[in-house]
């Protein structure tokens, strides 16, 4: 298993994918790689919503900028999700403080329990070929332009999708981009996959979102959600490992 430190990485130009340890196999030399890599077969993912389960694709993000961006807009959605399971109106409408410091601590233990991978992916539009089309659209955006007249369900993910999500296309954004939608197995091998670790070693994805945060908050628009969040877990957790020197 290919491992590499997140200072190591090309920070702007390479693909992100978060997995939870679960998926990973334990073997005698410790965690490691599945076998067969990552494959885009539906299966019931501990983090798949709104139908995800059923698109037969990797989801990835571009770059610490979108990295950052995934994690703004995913605490905003599962918050909403959260909020109308507990009858409450969407988070476009008010937020729920307690329901929300509720939504910070399970993405605080999601990602105590996950690593991050660095993907090598190849792009082209023959999915037999290559991993990954840029012009690919997202299927909610795309479902949203074909309304005439926006439905709450359009609206809410609108709020939470957030400031960098382009609605004026349905063509895929960095935070939310995905391999070729096939109805065949397309496996991402274990020799294009690497562990990413952070700079004091540790392979939990929280401590490598924290470290890019830190480091590269600065270079990344409008994160408030994000901010909130970090805000959060700086001052409920005492331990320096989440703590890095801004660069």
């Amino acid at each position: 298993m290919k491992v590499m430190f997140l200072s190591e990485i090309d920070g702007e130009n390479s693909f992100f994918h978060f997995s939870n340890k679960a998926h990973m196999i334990d073997n005698e030399k410790g965690p490691g790689i599945p076998k067969v890599g990552i494959s885009n077969e539906p299966r019931q993912r501990p983090n798949a919503y709104s139908g995800d389960e059923n698109y037969p694709c990797t989801y990835f993000s571009k770059g610490f900028g979108g990295v950052l961006e995934l994690f703004d807009i995913w605490i905003r959605g599962n918050y909403d999700s959260h909020a109308k399971k507990n009858g409450l109106c969407s988070g476009r409408f008010c937020v729920d403080d307690k329901l929300m410091e509720q939504e910070y601590d399970d993405v605080i233990d999601m990602l105590k329990n996950a690593v991050y991978l660095k993907l090598d992916l190849i792009s082209g539009n023959d999915p037999y070929t290559s991993d990954y089309c840029d012009s690919k659209e997202d299927f909610r955006k795309r479902e949203l332009l074909d309304h005439d007249i926006l439905t709450d369900a359009d609206k809410d993910l609108m709020w939470y999708y957030g400031v960098n999500s382009d609605f004026t296309t349905a063509r895929m954004d960095r935070w939310n981009m995905s391999t070729h939608l096939v109805n065949f197995k397309h496996d991402i091998p274990p020799e294009r996959i690497t562990l990413l670790l952070s700079s004091d070693g540790h392979d939990d994805a929280l401590s490598i979102l924290v470290e890019i945060y830190t480091k590269y908050r600065n270079s990344t628009g409008k994160i408030d959600d994000l901010d909130k969040f970090m805000g959060y877990l700086f001052n409920k957790s005492k331990d320096k490992l989440y703590l890095f020197e801004k660069k």
